[in-house]
């Protein structure tokens, strides 16, 4: 679901990483293809929106290893 409140959204990722104390590749991956499609539509508002995606992305990877 896409969030419109940012303190919406931060929590939703903070609860994935509390939820997901052992890392998962496949939500990793999700949200990857979203920072992806922000990236590819060169909408700045849509990438700026991606940016905490990113760091949650590296730490789901990071504890699944």
């Amino acid at each position: 679901p896409k969030f419109s409140n940012p303190g919406l959204k931060q929590e939703a990722l903070s609860l994935i990483l509390f939820f997901s104390p052992k890392g998962d590749k496949d939500t990793a991956k999700k949200l990857q293809e979203v920072i992806d499609k922000a990236a590819a539509s060169k909408d700045q508002e849509a990438i700026q929106d991606a940016v905490p995606l990113k760091q949650v992305v590296a730490l789901l990877n990071a504890r699944a290893e």
